[in-house]
């Protein structure tokens, strides 16, 4: 029966024509309206500055009203709506809709039954593909990561009692009967007067009539998961365990059932952690400042922060843009591109590299179209590897302005603007300028020149992106006023990413970048190891690899 109703939504969908439609929150209408914003256009055109991005999705932060009207929101755009996201929210029985729609429809269910969640303020499809949630922003509260390592939970006490009111609040969503599988730390906010929890991005939660041990331990797995060492110790996470445990079961969970349910989320919590999205989440939050981006025309014309504001909101879009003639049709085109660079100089920005290409790609459009993705530009893929880069610490040349636009759908125009590094020295031409010096400041600065080296390598390769050409190359030194020389990546043209990590690839960089430094001694290019391998307690294979690699 339920196959037959998602087939007859299926068959709808197909053969009925797409209506767009707004869903607003009542307590909301009238400021809505008072700011002109009625239909899903006026919406899906809302100035944003993007706080976290995806491929075929982004959130943005957004402001209404003023004074004691004013409330601060924050806008989900989908840029367009896969069949299979609405095949499989039919299927958990949410109707062939939006995955937009189908968080909506999860939080206001949410918040019925008490759990504390963000509140829905609109919703809506424009008809043509992107879909989109507004839900307010809950005021005063920090990212679970930030919490644990705030002043406030410092003291023994406070932790304990911390660890037992979340213990409680995933249990209150679980009696509830909903699951939650993106249950990560950065997922759930703390509002330090009270200490309440909120839970955020429900968009794949459901609601079972009796929700099965299984789901419970998969959801606290992936929470365990995402906790490092430093922010909840083995003591702290037992605890919340046994207070999950006790308000599930309404009393004390017998010592054998703790244990087999210890021991079940310790397992797939490792298994998790084998994935890169989830060792990502281990990584330190970033700052407000780093990677908030501006669209202002859509993915046509994307721009950072800093961009934006050091040129005072005036932005060269058809500089950036450059001219838009199609390229000329043809019964069977063959892949071709038309790829310019240029450098420029902005005030406040300094120098930069611009890269612009007008591409006519069937046979890869045709790929991506199989495989249920959108066909994305060289530009773009370099932008997000650099946005990967900086998640994990690795100093990069700052992207300024990006974007992407089709003519036909092989057919697209892209660029790329990023700080020019092009005339600082790389490492192996710094190297060989400190090689003949013994002055003790020099060699120190050598020093940690090599550590920064190790502890760059490291970084690029637990993001599982790898030097596709010689590492020196790409490695350049800038002087910072404050603490000196520092290694920074010029450019993410000789990086390459890869879906799994590589201990092969990984030792061809280590490789590359010590033979291209000619002039370091052997126990210079043993310092560049042990700051790779992490210090002193090494394992017998990086042992192994040490003394191949000084060979």
């Amino acid at each position: 029966m339920k196959l037959i109703r998602l087939l007859i939504s299926c068959l709808l969908h197909v053969f009925c024509p797409r209506v767009a439609f707004v869903e607003i929150n009542p307590k909301f209408r009238d400021l809505l309206r008072s700011q002109g914003i009625r239909g899903p256009d006026d919406f899906l055109n809302l100035p944003a500055i993007i706080v976290s991005g995806h491929p075929d999705r982004h959130v943005g932060r957004v402001i209404f009203g003023s004074g004691s009207s004013r409330i601060v929101a924050y806008l989900k755009k989908e840029h367009r709506l896969p069949w299979r996201d609405r095949w499989t929210n039919a299927w958990h029985g949410f109707g062939w809709c939006s995955r937009s729609y189908r968080e909506a429809l999860v939080l206001r269910a949410m918040r019925e039954t008490g759990v504390s969640c963000p509140e829905f303020v609109a919703v809506g499809e424009d008809g043509r593909g992107r879909a989109f949630l507004l839900v307010r922003e809950l005021a005063e509260s920090l990212d679970l990561r930030v919490a644990l390592g705030a002043g406030h939970l410092a003291d023994l006490p406070a932790r304990r009692k911390f660890a037992r009111e979340l213990g409680e609040t995933v249990a209150r969503l679980h009696d509830a009967g909903f699951d939650h599988p993106d249950l990560y730390s950065k997922h759930l906010l703390v509002n330090p007067r009270n200490s309440r929890i909120s839970l955020l991005d429900c968009q794949r939660t459901r609601k079972y009539s009796n929700l099965s041990w299984r789901r419970r331990w998969q959801d606290l797995a992936a929470l365990d998961a995402t906790l490092t060492e430093e922010l909840a110790a083995p003591r702290e996470r037992m605890r919340c365990l046994r207070s999950y445990l006790q308000a599930s079961l309404a009393v004390q969970a017998p010592a054998p059932f703790f244990r087999k349910a210890a021991a079940s989320i310790r397992r797939r919590a490792c298994r998790l952690s084998r994935h890169r999205h989830i060792r990502e989440q281990l990584q330190p939050p970033l700052g407000s400042e780093a990677q908030n981006l501006i669209w202002m025309r859509g993915e046509s014309l994307c721009v950072t922060r800093e961009f934006y504001e050091a040129l005072q909101g005036h932005v060269p879009e058809e500089f950036l843009l450059g001219r838009r003639r199609p390229l000329p049709f043809q019964l069977l085109p063959v892949d071709r591109s038309q790829v310019t660079q240029c450098r420029h100089s902005f005030r406040g920005v300094g120098a930069t590299s611009l890269v612009q290409r007008r591409a006519s790609s069937p046979f890869q459009w045709l790929w991506a179209k199989l495989r249920g993705r959108r066909l994305l530009s060289p530009e773009i893929e370099l932008a997000g590897i650099t946005f990967r880069l900086e998640r994990y610490g690795v100093r990069c040349a700052r992207v300024l302005a990006f974007g992407q636009s089709h003519d036909r759908v092989w057919q697209y125009h892209s660029f790329l603007l990023v700080q020019d590094r092009s005339q600082q020295r790389t490492i192996s031409q710094r190297f060989m300028d400190l090689a003949e010096i013994r002055w003790t400041a020099e060699r120190k600065q050598r020093w940690r020149l090599l550590r920064e080296a190790g502890a760059l390598l490291v970084r690029m390769h637990r993001a599982q992106c790898y030097f596709s050409g010689r590492p020196d190359e790409s490695l350049v030194v800038e002087n910072d006023l404050e603490v000196g020389p520092i290694l920074i990546l010029a450019g993410a043209q000789n990086v390459s990413k890869c879906r799994r990590p590589s201990r092969r690839l990984a030792q061809r960089d280590l490789t590359r970048l010590i033979r291209s430094l000619d002039s370091l001694s052997r126990t210079d290019r043993f310092r560049l190891l042990l700051s790779y391998f992490g210090g002193n307690r090494l394992a017998a294979s990086d042992k192994r690899t040490i003394k191949k690699l000084l060979k």
